[in-house]
């Protein structure tokens, strides 16, 4: 079994670390020599921090069911990162692969086995596209050992990101000695692609009407309908009188990760007004962000850690898609760190639930 080496493009944002040597409980097998690999595995990420990370994660798993030598993750810059600041001295293996395939996602071991592992073995260089979620999470013990340790301590963030994020825990850690981190997707695309009503009226009908146009492929959704069975992400004012139902007083101290928030500071006004005590990283460190303001990736990366070093997270969508109703694998992959960290309590509010526990139309709460 290949331990596939990693080297990453974008040297801002993530090194890695896999020493097993320090580490005592490695229970894997030990690397071979490149000469006895398969070939050379490239990958071309795709979508946000999140998603990239994971397929990075997924890369060295695949790579070790192939038996082959992982080579620079090519990251997608432009998606949603809008970071083009790559260094040019970036070791690629060579400018095109021989071969270039897309797998389908969640595809098992044996997909790669049968149907991936013999191209590689004729070019000996093969890449795989839009690598996001294109790995089972059914997968047996060793390979999710392997897995879980890329992902939760082995792939880190570069120093420069982690110092900045330990002094925005620790500023938050001196106003209060516990916080709730609040990850808020509400950003107008991701509302569009939802499909519910978040009662703006007609001007928000329209306005999210037309970002929709942008995928031709969805199906035409029933706002009420969707709301109905959960599909629909919270809105900020149902994340605040969730804290409070679950016992929150306004004195908790919250800090909110999110990007661009639709509706802006009216949107947020209700959460303000339900727990003051409300700060993002930008109010806790406005100079020190300012180098970081161009590139939304770094961006998201200090947000990713304050939230791991929270006491409570909280999101306002599981990212459940409108092709299922189970968890996203976003939130599945959240949920086994914790199990990772040691943390037992966990909960996941249900949006369905949620609907039933407010019978007024949402035109009412409005006003």
């Amino acid at each position: 079994m290949v331990m596939p080496q990693l080297i990453f493009g974008n040297h801002n944002i993530l090194n890695t670390t896999m020493d097993a040597k320090k580490e005592d409980e490695v229970l894997l097998g030990t690397a071979v020599h490149e000469r006895k690999s398969n070939g050379y595995l490239l990958i071309a990420t795709s979508g946000g921090l999140n998603q990239q990370r994971t397929g990075i994660t997924d890369a060295v798993v695949v790579a070790r069911i192939l038996n082959a030598t992982l080579v620079l993750p090519e990251l997608d810059h432009h998606s949603f990162w809008k970071d083009d600041r790559v260094p040019d001295k970036v070791m690629r293996s060579m400018e095109k692969p021989p071969y270039t395939m897309r797998v389908p996602r969640k595809s098992e071991p044996e997909y790669y086995l049968n149907q991936v592992l013999p191209i590689l073995l004729r070019w000996q260089v093969l890449q795989l596209t839009k690598f996001g979620y294109r790995l089972t999470n059914d997968l047996d013990d060793e390979l999710q050992k392997l897995r879980c340790r890329v992902n939760y301590h082995a792939l880190r963030f570069t120093k420069p990101i982690r110092q900045l994020s330990q002094k925005l825990v620790i500023r938050m850690r001196k106003m209060a000695n516990r916080f709730i981190a609040v990850h808020l997707r509400f950003e107008p695309d991701m509302l569009a692609f939802s499909g519910c009503y978040f009662g703006g009226g007609e001007k928000e009908r329209l306005e999210l009407g037309e970002i929709r146009k942008r995928w031709t492929i969805l199906p035409d959704f029933n706002p009420d309908e969707e709301r109905k069975r959960g599909r629909c992400p919270l809105t900020p004012h149902e994340v605040g009188l969730m804290l409070q139902a679950l016992g929150f007083t306004n004195d908790t101290y919250l800090y909110v990760a999110s990007g661009e928030i639709y509706g802006g500071d009216e949107t947020m006004k209700p959460l303000k007004d339900l727990f003051p005590s409300m700060y993002t990283k930008e109010m806790l460190a406005e100079e020190e962000l300012k180098p970081f303001l161009p590139f939304s990736s770094r961006l998201a990366a200090f947000d990713y850690i304050v939230c791991d070093e929270s006491n409570v997270f909280v999101t306002n969508n599981n990212g459940g898609r409108w092709v299922t109703k189970e968890p996203s694998d976003q939130m599945q992959r959240g949920l086994v760190h914790c199990c990772w960290k040691g943390i037992n309590g966990i909960g996941i509010p249900s949006r369905e639930k949620l609907r039933h526990a407010k019978e007024d139309s949402w035109e009412s709460q409005m006003r």
